[in-house]
């Protein structure tokens, strides 16, 4: 990722940081010389890469060397770089760049970079670009050590549980510094947690056991720093109460790597059980709701009738009712769809009486509807009557915003691995769409100021310049559509309402054939226009500009994939499911598996890539959203006509409303 950056960016280093436990770890980096420097750790507010992380602002010097400008950006009084930056060829960069990786109101790392002296000042694009990229890849990093921590603490119903880091003391010695104890740790050990978290984890164990479970667990740590997580036990030991009595103990230890730092981090939990007394059940409940509290998950026990009987504080905070609305309202007032419950009701009961990890949409009090992600279980008395059910589920809104946002399913929560590889194939379609999209600019602006500059120094006559007028139109057309495509792309993804109004297609798919002249000319084309079955089948509600971009991205479809000497076709048509808007030329052929895919942000098939090479992707996809958006439909087809084959896009459009009105 780090050497596709310092491509785009022109930058002779790049370098990764990540925060852990409040500090920033190498991560990754194009530094040729970053193996001889050791661990690197910055601190808030140490050096350039210590200011991103304290201020989360981002930073752009044109010379580290000239301390002036560092004061006066920073407020920083330095000798010199703590990490200093060397590209390939061993040359000592001097221009710097660097922005935080954010997610919510937390900095989960920075990414900088650096330009040899002589080269392009970063611009505030490069700035822009860069900060982007960085706060999506924040997005999926920033929670995945804390998700990890607390996935395993939640999986265990154990008395005491720990987490301890490998690190080094302020001696230098290795050790397995405790860096977070549950409540059920201060009842094993009779100690307050923030007596226990800082330990060094030997302080807990009885004499000469934390040297005998240190190797006991060598193999497992092995094949946690191979694997990224291993699990050992449980084990009989023997653990250290404050008062120095020792408390016999089945401990079962979970190990995780984080090696998203460099060096890997490596954490052991261990989940430990008292075994010289019985648990109580109802303690263990009371501490196992604390966990899932700080997990900001909710629990609820229901009567038969969905009357809540008990549940968290969670379940309020979530649903926005009191504990006393809970207790005398039936739970169907909090689902979207009043019939949910039974319905998850009766597929537990044909799954043994349980479900798990179901997404469901739900609502609060004040009507706003959330998704939610739960595991539900009917309750039976000794009879094996059903008397109620219990259940947890946790809000998941924000992740299945996000799923769908980088275009990954959305009917079920993802894991962390699955949605990682989402985000890194959504950052990596980000960086491919930004190359292809400056190389589809560059040609037609180019194109343009050569013209302007020839004609500016009388180089090209007034009549020339007429004759050519069209074509510098059209390149302009061009570059248009792309950042409309952008512009229309961001208001729709971020769901922004927009007005709704009685539109002309017939003129729509005019103005779009003007536009499209030259293209048409150059390759021999023509656009039939069958304005009468338009007037005649088509009356549409919407935004005017939008579905004007419908059209010319799909015109622009049809001109660089049909044979030459072909006509594009816009007609409309009647259908039993609604009136139907129809675009079809004749030319590449679409296989009938790919006729879907093409709607895909960045699906192109291999015949379109050959024959047109530099593309994004992008358009079909808006098409999609866009009409989505009016709540209409596309597909696409292959039909015969005349004999021959042809590629057609049928829209069909809901009947229009009466009068203008607010859509999203």
């Amino acid at each position: 990722m780090v050497e596709r950056l310092s491509k785009l960016f022109d930058a002779g280093v790049v370098t990764l940081l990540l925060n852990e436990q409040e500090e920033l770890h190498l991560s990754a980096s194009t530094n040729s010389r970053i193996g001889t420097l050791g661990q690197i750790v910055y601190k808030r507010g140490e050096g350039l890469s210590g200011h991103i992380f304290q201020s989360g602002r981002a930073l752009r010097l044109s010379n580290t060397e000239d301390q002036q400008e560092v004061f006066r950006l920073t407020g920083l009084s330095r000798t010199g770089p703590r990490l200093s930056d060397w590209n390939h060829e061993g040359d000592p960069p001097v221009q710097f760049l660097g922005v935080p990786m954010h997610y919510g109101g937390q900095i989960a790392g920075i990414i900088r970079m650096s330009r040899e002296e002589g080269r392009a000042q970063f611009t505030i694009e490069d700035q822009r670009a860069l900060q982007f990229f960085a706060d999506i890849l924040g997005t999926a990093v920033a929670p995945r050590l804390k998700i990890l921590l607390a996935e395993s603490m939640l999986e265990s119903v154990a008395e005491g549980i720990a987490v301890s880091r490998w690190e080094r003391s302020p001696e230098g010695r290795p050790m397995s510094r405790i860096i977070m104890a549950n409540p059920g740790a201060e009842t094993l050990l009779e100690r307050d947690r923030h007596a226990i978290e800082g330990l060094d984890a030997r302080e807990i164990y009885g004499p000469g056991e934390y040297e005998r479970l240190r190797q006991v667990l060598r193999p497992a740590v092995d094949i946690a720093r191979r694997e990224g997580h291993a699990e050992y036990g449980p084990i009989l030991s023997r653990m250290k109460r404050a008062d120095q009595t020792m408390a016999p103990v089945t401990i079962s230890y979970r190990l995780l790597t984080n090696r998203l730092v460099q060096p890997p981090t490596l954490y052991i939990i261990g989940l430990a059980r008292e075994t010289s007394q019985v648990e109580l059940m109802a303690e263990q409940h009371k501490r196992l709701l604390e966990l899932l509290g700080a997990m900001r998950i909710a629990y609820f026990r229901a009567d038969q009738a969905g009357i809540t009987q008990a549940s968290t504080s969670t379940d309020c905070d979530i649903s926005g009712y009191s504990p006393e609305e809970l207790s005398v309202m039936p739970r169907t007032h909090l689902y979207a769809d009043p019939t949910t419950p039974d319905q998850l009701l009766q597929r537990a009961r044909e799954n043994q009486g349980h479900l798990s990890r179901v997404l469901v949409q739900m609502r609060r009090k004040n009507g706003e509807r959330f998704w939610s992600e739960g595991d539900l279980r009917i309750l039976k008395d000794p009879m094996n009557r059903e008397i109620g059910s219990e259940g947890l589920y946790r809000d998941v809104t924000d992740r299945i915003r996000l799923q769908g946002f980088i275009n990954l399913e959305t009917d079920r929560v993802l894991s962390d691995s699955e949605l990682f590889k989402g985000l890194e194939k959504d950052a990596e379609f980000q960086l491919d769409y930004l190359s292809s999209l400056s190389h589809q600019l560059q040609t037609p602006l180019g194109s343009l100021l050569e013209t302007l500059r020839n004609f500016e120094r009388g180089e090209i006559s007034q009549k020339l310049l007429q004759l050519r007028l069209p074509y510098v139109i059209g390149q302009t057309v061009v570059c248009t559509r792309l950042v409309r495509n952008l512009s229309y792309m961001d208001k729709i993804l971020r769901r922004e309402p927009f007005e709704k109004g009685r539109v002309s297609l017939v003129k729509l798919a005019i103005q779009t054939k003007l536009d499209f002249v030259h293209l048409l000319e150059e390759r021999g084309l023509d656009i039939r226009i069958d304005d009468e079955s338009i007037e005649r089948h088509v009356l549409v509600q919407g935004h005017q500009e939008m579905l004007r971009q419908v059209l010319v991205n799909l015109v622009d479809n049809a001109i660089k994939y049909s044979l030459p000497h072909t006509s594009i076709t816009i007609r409309g048509r009647r259908w039993p499911e609604g009136n139907a808007l129809e675009i079809s030329n004749e030319g590449l052929p679409l296989p009938a598996e790919d006729r879907e895919r093409i709607f895909q942000r960045g699906f192109r098939t291999l015949a379109a890539q050959a024959a047109v090479p530099h593309g994004t992707g992008l358009g079909l996809w808006v098409v999609r959203r866009t009409l989505e958006a009016h709540g209409a439909t596309i597909r696409c087809l292959e039909v015969l006509e005349g004999g021959k084959k042809r590629v057609l896009f049928r829209i069909l459009f809901p009947h229009p409303a009466s009068g203008p009105r607010r859509g999203s």
